[in-house]
């Protein structure tokens, strides 16, 4: 994809790409969010998990981006542990989250992964967004001033058509150790 495209362009090829997979999702539009608190202000009446995501990155420089609950307390430290991920994660620059999601902070998705198509990126899932703790997820298509819910089967097949694949992260036992 080009550097070059426009959010909203970016966001008629997702929603393109979701339709010809015959993805099902709903669209809530709404103002601009910047944090979980504002985007839970305009949710009140979606059905499903509202999610966060953190792009990151190990000291080797691999990326990885985390999807979870929006009130998952984040504990960095034991996911790496858990995951044996050397050196620990941390916040990557936007400058790379640009390059390889095409998104800019504030519209970090885990529907952002159709633009990895070089599988840069290793997906890491809170396990609840997979089981059946959810029947729906709620993501930003591309941009921060809407939010697709798509049932869990749906995302799933998203992950297959984009080929990436979840690793499940436990972050109920992230959560009791902070």
């Amino acid at each position: 994809m080009a550097g070059s495209t426009s959010t909203a362009e970016k966001r008629a090829a997702l929603e393109k790409l979701l339709d010809e997979n015959s993805i099902t999702y709903e669209v809530t539009e709404h103002p601009a969010v910047f944090t979980v608190e504002e985007q839970n202000l305009h949710l009140t009446d979606v059905k499903g998990a509202c999610c966060k995501n953190l792009f990151l990155k190990d000291k080797k420089k691999n990326l990885y981006l985390l999807s979870c609950l929006s009130n998952a307390q984040v504990n960095l430290k034991d996911i790496s542990k858990s995951l044996g991920i050397a050196g620990g994660l941390r916040f990557a620059d936007e400058s790379t989250l640009l390059e390889c999601l095409g998104v800019t902070q504030g519209s970090v998705t885990a529907l952002a992964l159709y633009y990895d198509t070089q599988a840069k990126v290793r997906f890491l899932c809170d396990q609840r967004l997979l089981d059946d703790s959810f029947t729906h997820v709620n993501f930003h298509p591309m941009i921060n001033t809407a939010t697709l819910t798509l049932s869990v089967a749906d995302f799933i097949r998203f992950l297959s058509v984009t080929s990436h694949d979840a690793t499940p992260v436990n972050m109920s036992s992230s959560e009791q150790s902070t």
